[in-house]
């Protein structure tokens, strides 16, 4: 019976470690780049909307995105750019 417990207790985590959704904190890169390109990010990958962000450059912002924080480290910028400037927008669900 203890080890049947054990089974379905180790199942349970496992399975809510899985579908977990765990905000991650990304970096820009110190030389900045566009907000969609992977290289712009030290972790090598686009922020999603449950990440927070730390931008230390020059971030453009081509296009919408949602993140969950934001943090704008001392003289970086985030400058929205490309076609239709006014239409882009960044989403910030949580502390900026």
């Amino acid at each position: 019976m203890l080890n049947r417990l054990n089974i379905l207790t180790t199942a349970v985590f496992l399975i809510l470690q899985i579908f977990s959704v765990q905000a991650e904190t990304l970096h820009t890169v110190p030389i900045g780049g566009n907000w969609n390109d992977p290289a712009t990010w030290v972790e090598a990958r686009v922020p999603v909307e449950t990440d927070d962000v730390e931008i230390n450059g020059h971030v453009y912002l081509e296009s919408h995105a949602t993140i969950s924080g934001l943090v704008i480290t001392s003289g970086s910028i985030l400058e929205s750019t490309g076609a239709a400037i006014s239409n882009k927008t960044l989403t910030v669900n949580g502390d900026v």
